[in-house]
């Protein structure tokens, strides 16, 4: 199912078309200005705003329309919810209601799939559009802003309707929305990336608009409520939160689904260590992903949905390395994360002398509450951590829960045939959820 707010283009009474149009200057590819006094993010206003797009190349038509593709639509290049509207000028428009897009939002114009995506004149590729700041004084107060642009030419592709693996449709239990946040740590700076926010039953209730609710980020969040790309399994977090919110087992959370880097995912989930050490060839950056959560991405989650604030409120968690890194966000900022969900956690990597129990044995300042997955049949050889017939990591967890008895609340589960896969941390979630956020 999709789980974005459905916008319907229309065309706008002759008052409104007499808008000024703002004065911020636009690129051809609707490049952002960067915001100066008196200027605003569209995606901001209340009231909305008007898109007018010009399609120099005349290539669009009324049975091959012009259509807006973004996070907030799963990257769908042909959602019929997005197709803008011809204008009796030989342009196009779209109407875009207020406080629905999220701020930044990075998009694209087709014409119905990514075979026929906009281009520049010379048909080469372009990067992401953003909408471009409105200066204030170019609209009345309540008066919906227009932004003029202009495509200079689409590709002519014939791949036909195409979505990337990491935008197709969520089908998840209840409700899940993309909210796209800026930057990470090593190679990932700069990038843009989804958040997967999932709403606990009756987030948007009436009787609930009032309420606030602890939150859940979790790592490799694009495993959480469906299989991607080479897994075979998923978390089932969407399943699970709402068989124990509805049977009062857990409060109501929201979930925040933090999708990894990619091929930075090794730099940002391992903890950051001496100058020059290294693993797999990449420069650990741990520290810099930590204070991009709090940076970034808590601010960009609260600003958008009703969340508690606060360690007692906020929990990270993961799996493997982001099992890790979880465990390092506890350890670097227990002001901002109290609650951490670890699963198969590498305590240990020996390339580059990494003692994740030490480090939490010799810290002044721990999370409140600890729960840590382990599984006796982990076998991933040449890891330096999960060899085969090795039982150091299970080990190295009781010693962890050991370290920790008095300091913290803590919740050692440790399941002798289970492996490294999402089926076993699937099966563990439960009791990591009820000893995080118990029902009241």
């Amino acid at each position: 199912m999709k789980s974005h707010a459905i916008f319907r283009a229309g065309f706008l009474a002759l008052a409104v078309l007499s808008v000024l149009v703002p004065t911020s200057p636009v690129s051809a590819q609707g490049g952002t200005v960067p915001a100066q006094e008196g200027k605003v993010s569209p995606e901001t206003l209340p009231q909305g705003f008007v898109v007018i797009v010009e399609d120099q190349a005349k290539m669009a038509s009324a049975s091959r329309p012009i259509y807006f593709a973004s996070g907030v639509n799963s990257w769908d290049p042909g959602d019929a919810e997005y197709t803008l509207s011809p204008r009796s000028d030989g342009r196009w428009q779209f109407v875009f209601e207020g406080g629905t897009l999220g701020e930044n939002v990075e998009f694209k114009f087709t014409l119905g799939s990514w075979a026929n995506v906009e281009t520049d004149p010379e048909g080469q590729d372009i990067p992401n559009r953003n909408f471009p700041d409105v200066a204030r004084s170019s609209f009345k107060p309540g008066e919906r802003p227009v932004i003029e642009l202009t495509i200079p030419k689409f590709r002519e592709g014939t791949d036909g309707h195409v979505i990337a693996q990491e935008y197709r449709p969520i089908d998840a239990t209840g409700t899940v929305k993309r909210l796209q946040v800026a930057g990470g740590a090593g190679s990932a700076n700069g990038t843009m990336r989804d958040l997967l926010v999932w709403l606990p039953p009756g987030y948007d209730a009436a009787e609930n608009a009032g309420r606030s609710y602890p939150v859940l980020y979790m790592h490799d969040g694009q495993h959480l409520y469906q299989p991607h790309g080479h897994t075979a399994d998923e978390w089932r977090m969407d399943e699970t939160a709402t068989e124990l919110i509805e049977s009062g087992e857990i409060e109501p959370i929201i979930v925040v689904g933090i999708p990894n880097g990619g091929a930075a995912r090794t730099e940002e989930y391992v903890p950051t260590m001496g100058e020059g050490v290294t693993i797999r060839g990449t420069v650990p950056a741990g520290d810099d992903h930590v204070a991009w959560l709090v940076r970034e991405v808590m601010p960009r989650v609260e600003r958008a949905f009703r969340v508690e604030t606060g360690p007692e409120h906020t929990g990270v968690g993961g799996a493997s390395a982001g099992g890790l890194i979880a465990l390092h966000a506890g350890l670097k900022r227990p002001d901002r994360f109290g609650l951490v969900l670890a699963e198969s956690p590498a305590l240990q990597l020996d390339q580059i002398g990494l003692d994740m129990v030490e480090r939490y044995s010799s810290a002044k300042w721990l999370p409140s509450r600890l729960f840590i997955g382990m599984g006796g049949a982990e076998h991933l050889p040449g890891s330096g951590f999960y060899d085969k017939d090795s039982q150091r990591h299970v080990n190295s967890a009781r010693e962890l829960s050991t370290q920790l008895d008095g300091r913290c609340e803590v919740m050692l589960s440790i399941e002798s045939d289970a492996g490294h896969d999402e089926a076993a941390w699937a099966g563990r979630l439960p009791a990591a959820l009820r000893f995080l956020f118990p029902a009241e």
